[in-house]
């Protein structure tokens, strides 16, 4: 039997042969294990590369393109937790990018973490600066408007359920705001504001709502 020594010692021998004979595909066993270690090839000055064969996929915009699509792919079907974890990884290739913050609220509304999606719902209008322009956004995501109302219902029950709770009524409210029932969202903010006053950012969305 071969000892660990042994094996880096075939190892090291075998990247050696496959340079000198130009194997592209380099593999070495270990127990039960295959271990790839990618495509060997010479470059300038004599140095070896390691080459994978899904570079790009490694390159930031590309991984936050393919996150944001498996997100969506996975809220839609269902598979909130999973959707979460994709926009979560979105958001840091692209952290000062407000729309995976508002796919990731809306994917934490789902899984029923109404404070994250607070908090990421608030990043959303502080990065884009005009909550009004997230409007558009929001009808994007809900084109099924009975799922939109769905998902409004449910939070209403939950802030009136907690009424002394500022982050749910604040939520409440602004899901109403974003559905145009500005009537049913005002009691929510006016709530919310009530509740935490100190909130600047609770006081300037029922601002805005009274701009209506």
């Amino acid at each position: 039997m071969i000892g660990p020594k042994g094996q880096s010692g075939l190892m090291v021998a075998w990247l050696g042969w496959a340079l000198a004979t130009g194997v592209s595909a380099t593999a070495y066993s270990r127990g039960s294990k295959t271990i790839d270690l990618g495509r060997v090839n010479t470059v300038k000055q004599d140095r070896i590369s390691v080459r994978t064969m899904d570079r790009s996929f490694y390159k930031p915009e590309d991984r936050y393109e393919w996150h944001v699509k498996e997100g969506i792919r996975q809220l839609r079907a269902g598979l909130t937790v999973a959707s979460i974890e994709n926009f979560v990884h979105a958001a840091a290739f692209a952290p000062y990018q407000p729309y995976v913050r508002r796919l990731l609220g809306h994917a934490y509304v789902r899984a029923g973490q109404y404070h994250a999606a607070v908090d990421q719902f608030l990043r959303m209008i502080h990065l884009s600066k005009n909550p009004y322009r997230l409007e558009v956004e929001f009808q994007r995501f809900y084109s099924d408007r009975s799922q939109f109302a769905r998902d409004v219902s449910v939070l209403a029950a939950a802030a009136d359920a907690d009424p002394e709770d500022a982050a749910l009524s604040f939520l409440a409210g602004m899901y109403y705001f974003y559905r145009e029932e500005f009537s049913q969202a005002r009691p929510h903010l006016v709530r919310a504001v009530a509740n935490s006053p100190e909130n600047p950012d609770y006081l300037r969305f029922l601002r805005y709502l009274e701009r209506e």
